[in-house]
């Protein structure tokens, strides 16, 4: 069980560790892995997600969420095909991140 769980945390840590270094297309990557079954992806918050974003700060993070109507607690898995499409359509949006 606890192995597991430290499973659990550390693909929590990549996911969100992709989305900090690779700005608004892993995020984007995420989603679609997250689409297609990838459990470590489709369990991430898309407000931690987008907290690891480069590109946004916090008040970012809320007009985004706000405007796709994505809950705070809210999973990717949980995400309809709408709020999903939103979410997209504003991180291609964003200035690209240069590390």
């Amino acid at each position: 069980m606890a192995l597991e769980r430290e499973q659990t945390r550390e693909d929590r840590l990549r996911v969100l560790g992709e989305v900090r270094a690779g700005g608004a297309p892993a995020l984007i990557r995420v989603l679609l892995r997250a689409r297609l079954g990838d459990e470590a992806a489709a369990e991430a918050r898309p407000a931690e997600l987008l907290d690891a974003l480069p590109e946004t700060n916090w008040l970012d993070d809320q007009a985004i969420l706000r405007g796709a109507r994505i809950g705070v607690d809210d999973r990717l898995c949980d995400l309809t095909p709408a709020q999903r499409a939103t979410l997209v359509d504003t991180l291609f949006r964003l200035p690209v991140h240069r590390p």
